[in-house]
């Protein structure tokens, strides 16, 4: 009959998953954050390129870049005037 022996980490083991999992709550949501800026970025960058060189004739660099910031920074205004607004209320 073979025996096992279960190894008990004790305290090490169970800090280990918590900051294990302290890191993933941490790590995933910057990745997911990161992913959706890049795509926004692409998406602007593809609508925009054609539009610029019909004007222009030539492509311009980093304007999906220049409008994702602008709508991030848009996005801040609005959201602190209406939470001001409720918060006025209250």
């Amino acid at each position: 009959m073979k025996h096992t022996q279960k190894v008990s980490w004790g305290w090490l083991g169970k800090k280990l998953r918590t900051q294990f999992g302290t890191g993933i709550l941490i790590v995933v949501p910057i990745g997911v954050t990161i992913l959706i800026l890049v795509w926004i970025f692409i998406t602007l960058d593809n609508i925009l390129q054609p539009i610029i060189r019909s004007i222009w004739g030539r492509t311009v660099p980093g304007v999906g870049f220049g409008v994702t910031i602008v709508l991030i920074y848009l996005a801040g205004v609005i959201a602190s005037n209406i939470i001001g607004k409720e918060g006025d209320s209250l």
